[in-house]
């Protein structure tokens, strides 16, 4: 058994096919292009990598992993799925961040489009998110 810190203070205690699918897991969210989705009714992930042809869903009580010829599903303990949840959120939380930057700059450049048509003079964005006109 390996020991893997993560769940608190005492870490976790996993079983060598634990180990396996958590090195999956931990391998797969490297992959830049590799989408995390979350469901919000229940909280489980979708880890998709086009490239690999590889799927993982991490449900409640389970994990399956499948690429295009096969499919495992298995059930594993509480704490085990937790922790695969808890880098998954992390990964995840990293995406939205950079999607939340794209969309900033994405309407910066509509706004000053928009100043530019309607020739209204230049703007200068504030650090608040409020523009002043200069």
């Amino acid at each position: 058994m390996a020991n893997f810190l993560g769940l608190g203070k005492k870490g976790i205690d996993l079983t060598e096919r634990e180990e396996y699918i958590f090195k999956i897991v931990e391998g797969i969210l490297k992959i830049e292009s590799t989408i995390i989705r979350v469901n919000p009714d229940n909280m489980d992930y979708f880890i998709h990598n086009e490239e690999n042809h590889l799927d993982i869903i991490i449900g409640g009580s389970y994990i399956a992993i499948t690429n295009t010829t096969t499919y495992v599903k298995e059930d594993f303990r509480g704490d085990f799925i937790d922790y695969c949840k808890s880098v998954s959120k992390v990964r995840a939380a990293k995406d939205r961040e950079i999607l939340k930057e794209q969309i900033m700059h994405r309407e910066i450049n509509m706004f000053e489009k928009i100043i530019n048509v309607l020739n209204i003079g230049d703007f200068k964005l504030l650090n608040d998110g409020k523009t002043t006109q200069v």
